[in-house]
């Protein structure tokens, strides 16, 4: 196999569990991990955008399902204002229902 093939496939193998998440569709709503998966990948823009809007949603869903990292996140989207309007109240409850 030359450098160029090896290289490419490396890539795909690296950036494939990334992709999968950027579907269009949400995942199965009893799998939290997916759906905090999907969730950071709109968070980051790994899928090639940046949709907080999505990401709040998702992490919002992945809370509900008891997803102490969604929880997690939607604290840092309220801290900072990503997504949503910035809210230290909204922030700190989110902070506090992961810490539990």
């Amino acid at each position: 196999m030359n450098a160029a093939k090896s290289n490419w496939l490396i890539l795909v193998v690296l950036l494939l569990p990334q992709l999968l998440h950027c579907g269009a569709r949400d995942p199965s709503p009893e799998d939290a991990r997916a759906i905090l998966q999907q969730a950071t990948s709109f968070y980051t823009g790994t899928c090639g955008r940046e949709d907080l809007a999505s990401a709040k949603r998702l992490f919002l869903k992945a809370a509900d399902e008891g997803d102490r990292d969604g929880m997690f996140y939607l604290g840092k989207a309220y801290e900072n204002g990503h997504g949503v309007e910035k809210s230290r109240d909204e922030a700190i409850k989110w902070y506090q229902k992961q810490a539990r």
